[in-house]
């Protein structure tokens, strides 16, 4: 029996709508949807923050999408879908 999912979470229909590469988190910033910052693993009890336009645009550069230390990714925060840049170092490895 094959079963079919039509129901997509916020998280889903966000992705869908702008996309995930840097560009469209350049669109993002710039309709002036919601951003924040984290250094670390959220799990692990990182804090996160919000953060300006201007910010945001001055981290883009180095942020992506996908795995690394400087990851950007659409998060459920406070009951709302943010752009969250995400920043790992070596000792969140451990």
């Amino acid at each position: 029996m094959r079963t079919t999912f039509t129901k997509h979470s916020q998280k889903t229909k966000i992705a869908m709508e702008y996309g995930n590469n840097k560009k469209d988190a350049e669109r993002w910033i710039y309709d002036n949807k919601v951003c924040c910052y984290r250094h670390g693993w959220g799990f692990k009890g990182a804090g996160t923050r919000y953060i300006t336009q201007k910010e945001a645009l001055l981290k883009l550069p180095q942020y992506d999408f996908g795995m690394g230390f400087y990851t950007l990714s659409y998060e459920q925060y406070r009951g709302e879908t943010v752009l969250l840049f995400n920043e790992l170092s070596e000792n969140d490895m451990y």
